[in-house]
């Protein structure tokens, strides 16, 4: 799920190593809210989604506006998630309990959880259209192509890489509270490592 976002980034010319540490830092953030905070389910997802939304957002004005390399600024937000998560979990796992009360996780983050597969194909025939069937999916072609043209046809690069980089934000988001469903727990170690994983698959 994570890789989907990622495929947008590679096609756009950049890269992003925070994949993996974003992800976990959903996972966490899922984690925290869901059993400590005690609150819906729901609302646990739309908070992971934007933490992970947040951290593409930012590295997106990053390399957009500030014009630091996609390599140094997404090394640097790496560092920064896990950095985070440690600090939210002080190096302890946060279980996540809801299968001793499964009515308490609405039915599509069961699927999310027990069928992750098939939800993640679906999720690739949606990313898959918008990139071949919209103008926005072209303006990504664009820029990974030539950005300099893109630049002088008229295209706001920045925001199109601010766009960019918060779309793969969210499906880290997205694929870190699917880890944390799945395994019921979250902890520092969550998305470790995993960006290789991430670029490889985009690659293959």
């Amino acid at each position: 799920i994570a890789a989907i976002g990622e495929v947008m980034v590679i096609v756009s010319g950049g890269v992003d190593l925070s994949a993996g540490s974003v992800m976990g830092l959903s996972a966490v953030t899922f984690a925290a809210l869901y059993t400590l905070q005690k609150w819906s389910a729901p609302l646990c997802l739309a908070g992971a989604i934007s933490v992970g939304g947040l951290a593409g957002f930012v590295n997106g004005a990053l390399i957009g506006y500030a014009g630091l390399p996609p390599f140094i600024a997404t090394l640097g937000m790496m560092s920064i998630a896990a950095g985070l998560s440690y600090m939210f979990t002080q190096g302890l796992n946060i279980s996540i309990l809801w299968k001793e009360d499964p009515a308490s996780v609405s039915i599509p983050l069961q699927m999310l959880c027990d069928h992750s597969f098939i939800f993640m194909l679906v999720l690739c025939v949606a990313a898959a259209i918008i990139l071949s069937r919209t103008v926005w999916g072209r303006y990504v072609y664009a820029l990974g192509s030539n950005e300099e043209c893109s630049r002088f046809s008229g295209l706001n690069v920045p925001w199109i890489k601010i766009g960019i980089y918060t779309f793969a934000g969210l499906f880290s988001g997205l694929a870190g509270t699917a880890y944390a469903l799945r395994y019921g727990y979250a902890a520092t170690s969550t998305g470790k490592g995993y960006e290789l994983q991430i670029i490889a698959a985009c690659v293959v």
